[in-house]
């Protein structure tokens, strides 16, 4: 859980506008646009994955936050792939 956490933070950090490493979608390139929204989605789809194997225990907040911005960074990275680049849509391979 730790790792994912620290994982998840580290991706976040790195996406924040303005930051060195952060990712302007407005002058990102497709393959970027197409990396993010897959990158997006399996970090998503890991902490699920980790929140949904503590059984019953309900969600942290903070998991929850994280959720929410990843779903977040996904649709906006999404969104300008669906107008910079449409036909790359139905070729996104999320494995």
């Amino acid at each position: 859980m730790l790792k994912i956490t620290a994982a998840v933070l580290a991706v976040l950090a790195a996406a924040i506008p303005g930051s060195a490493f952060g990712l302007t979608y407005g002058n990102a390139t497709c393959g970027q646009l197409v990396d993010e929204v897959v990158n997006t989605k399996k970090l998503f789809d890991k902490l699920a994955a980790d929140i949904s194997r503590q059984g019953e225990q309900p969600a942290t907040r903070q998991e929850i936050v994280q959720l929410s911005l990843l779903t977040q960074r996904h649709d906006r990275a999404f969104a300008m792939l669906a107008i910079k680049c449409p036909e790359t849509l139905s070729n996104i391979d999320f494995n």
